[in-house]
């Protein structure tokens, strides 16, 4: 896996699945039963055709690790940890 950093990340609200954009590719993770989304943003700029089950296992491997590599990042440079998208016990 290569070490790029994302162009661009963003959560909304505190409970918001995390997601990560680079160049016209984003990806989403959702925490639970709900797949992973990736989307073309040339192509279709209102996500509405989910690519990912056209790209590799492979592939959306790396999105998802580079995705909660840097959440970890982040979330230990301010002190919080999340489990599953959630604060862990104690932390507000």
């Amino acid at each position: 896996m290569s070490t790029r950093l994302p162009t661009r990340t963003a959560q909304d609200r505190e409970d918001a699945c995390p997601r990560l954009a680079r160049r016209l590719e984003k990806y989403i993770y959702h925490f639970g039963e709900q797949p992973e989304e990736l989307f073309d943003l040339s192509q279709g700029p209102f996500e509405e055709r989910n690519l990912a089950d056209e790209r590799s296992r492979e592939e959306l491997d790396e999105w998802r690790e580079e995705l909660f590599v840097w959440s970890t990042r982040v979330n230990a440079q301010y002190g919080r940890i999340l489990v599953n998208g959630n604060p862990l016990l104690g932390e507000e």
